[in-house]
């Protein structure tokens, strides 16, 4: 912003505060305002008003996730002043809110619903600071006591409007990465009667600036363009999270890209991050237990994106087919996985400071770059979310040993990773961490190994191969007792690896969208198919390379170990965990249900 601009936005204010009649506005300088305005209205404090306190929680939660400008934090500041809805922000930071504009985002509205209001009002004026489009008295929503002195030109009205416009978008973003249900701005949905965005109009009608912001038909219609591109890239996040445990990151990479490009939230952070995770734990190797990433550290995949609830019942208008062309594949040189892993991690960990997959993703990447105090305080961060947690409680035991043999005291802090380990029930990422800590301190460690071998069976692959070579038995994981099957026992829309153009395509898949997603890291054309919500189809070059179902009854998963047995591997994500019961096939169990089942023929 120019030094004019500034001055005019001085003199703005300062016209506002002498128009409500504050003694020593006319020569008052920017400084003064806030004490002014405090004396006119007074700011409402959080501790006296369960409202006000209500507005910051949410005021935090969007200016976490916003894009800033700069070292410059926002701050909101909530003026008492009933009469009149309005909302600024001011370049250094601040953004001022009217209880009027509280009340009525809020009136006669669920708490889930005026919530959505105002996280969206404040998402648009954080979009202005973080574009440098700071109010001015043409174009913004003005306060009694500060109208519009002068007509805008068209040209300048159409400028304001664009902006406006680009507020109007990032705030709604902003809104729904923050994790608020902005579906209920809408006319319908949810119980909300009113359209917010044509309430929000009258307001700025009265206040005569209406016309320099787009009509409540175009900010309706532009909010769900924005649901809209939601819904077609929202397999998007889905596949690459099935891929990430197939082992395919490089391809989930892509996706979760291209998806950021949409929806900027942090579980895709954190699922890009922890793909960067297990490509440079690839490359590290871990043979005999050795290396830093010998150890059962956690590597944490979310599979349930903030934008799903927001798409819930939601109709697209779209149809037919579309199109989510791949972010090009960065050059990065080798050996910078654990970099952007890191990189990654803390963007998602920084907007939201309860998201606990973020942090034990952070606490693994720091210990593999070595660098054995900030893994200790990342995992600090992650036990105090969930301090009952006993496997958290094992990994920070075990940071805090690692990270006292720097200061000569590892073989003290050995203990308490040895008391958790002792009592009943220890998670088995404990216990192997444990083994492995004794060994490496070059204590007996034995006993340990010989525990965990008895289950050796249910280990994941990689840690019941350094079991069992610790004690020199063979130990390999016997087949399920009631066999494996090659393929779920649902039926399938189509068979993975099936040609779809020699299976007529167009017939077979006839009523499914279709999103086409250009080019892969090798050149192979990717396409994604979805039938509703029930199953979707990735293909490459016209072979189908993923069937998952979804959407659909596939029963409990006792009922499934009842029928096929244990499965082979199982692993953790952030919401339940994946089975695999072959190298083609898994599926996604939460809450005692499987929610989806995942086959996989060919992946590169």
């Amino acid at each position: 912003m120019t030094l004019l601009h500034l001055r005019r936005l001085a003199q703005s204010i300062l016209l506002l505060l002498a128009g409500l009649g504050l003694a020593g506005a006319e020569s008052a300088n920017l400084d003064d305002a806030f004490a002014l305005l405090e004396k006119k209205y007074g700011f409402m404090k959080p501790e006296e008003n369960p409202q006000v306190a209500r507005v910051l929680r949410v005021f935090d939660r969007v200016r976490d996730v916003a894009d800033k400008r700069g070292n410059r934090m926002p701050r909101l500041f909530v003026v008492n002043q009933p009469d009149e809805p309005w909302a600024f922000a001011l370049p250094d930071g601040n953004l001022l809110l009217s209880a009027g504009a509280v009340q009525l985002a809020t009136r006669n509205l669920s708490q889930e619903a005026g919530d959505a209001r105002i996280a969206f009002i404040l998402g648009h004026e954080l979009a202005h600071l973080a574009k440098n489009d700071f109010w001015d008295s043409d174009g913004h929503p003005l306060p009694a006591g500060l109208r519009p002195r002068r007509n805008a030109t068209a040209d300048a009205q159409a400028g304001l409007a664009g902006r406006e416009a680009e507020a109007d978008d990032l705030g709604f973003l902003y809104a729904a990465v923050a994790g608020y249900p902005v579906q209920t701005l809408f006319s319908s949905g949810q119980g909300v009667r009113e359209n917010f965005f044509a309430l929000w109009n009258d307001r700025l009608r009265a206040a005569s600036s209406a016309a320099s912001h787009p009509t409540p038909e175009a900010r309706e219609t532009a909010a769900r363009a924005r649901m809209d591109r939601l819904d077609e890239g929202m397999p998007l996040f889905r596949f690459a999270v099935r891929l990430a445990h197939f082992g395919s990151c490089e391809l989930a990479i892509r996706l979760l890209r291209q998806y950021l490009r949409i929806f900027p939230s942090r579980e895709v952070y954190n699922n890009l991050g922890a793909c960067y995770l297990e490509l440079a734990r690839e490359e590290m190797g871990s043979p005999r237990g050795e290396g830093k990433s010998a150890f059962w550290l956690p590597v944490w995949f979310d599979g349930a994106s903030r934008a799903e609830p927001l798409l819930a019942g939601w109709r697209s208008d779209r149809s037919g087919e579309g199109k989510q062309p791949l972010a090009p594949m960065l050059s990065d040189p080798p050996g910078r996985e654990l970099e952007l892993a890191v990189e990654s991690l803390e963007q998602a960990a920084g907007m939201d400071e309860a998201y606990l997959p973020a942090r034990l993703n952070l606490a693994t990447a720091h210990h593999l770059r070595g660098d054995p105090l900030k893994a200790r305080a990342a995992m600090e961060e992650a036990a105090r979310l969930v301090p009952d947690n006993r496997e958290v409680a094992g990994w920070l035991a075990l940071f805090r040993h690692l990270d006292g043999q720097g200061e000569g005291v590892g073989n003290t802090l050995l203990a308490p990773l040895t008391r958790l380990a002792g009592r009943a029930g220890a998670p088995a990422s404990l216990l192997f961490n444990h083994a492995l800590a004794l060994r490496k301190a070059g204590r007996n460690s034995r006993a340990a190994w010989t525990r965990l071998a008895s289950g050796a069976a249910l280990l994941p692959a990689p840690y019941a191969k350094t079991v069992c070579a610790q004690i020199r038995k063979s130990c390999a994981k016997p087949p399920s007792r009631k066999g494996v099957l090659p393929t779920p026992p649902w039926p399938l829309p189509i068979a993975p690896g099936a040609d779809l153009d020699a299976l007529q395509r167009d017939r077979i898949l006839d009523g499914w969208r279709v999103t086409h997603l250009g080019g892969t890291h090798d050149r192979q054309q990717a396409v994604i198919h979805r039938q509703g919500a029930k199953s979707e189809i990735l293909a490459l070059d016209g072979y189908v390379t993923m069937v998952a179902l979804r959407g659909i009854s596939l029963g409990s998963a006792a009922a499934l170990t009842g029928k096929l047995g244990t499965p082979r591997d199982s692993r953790r994500v952030a919401e339940g965990e994946v089975w695999h019961f072959s190298p083609r096939w898994a599926v996604l169990v939460r809450d005692g249900q499987v929610r989806e089942a995942w086959v996989v023929h060919g992946l590169p």
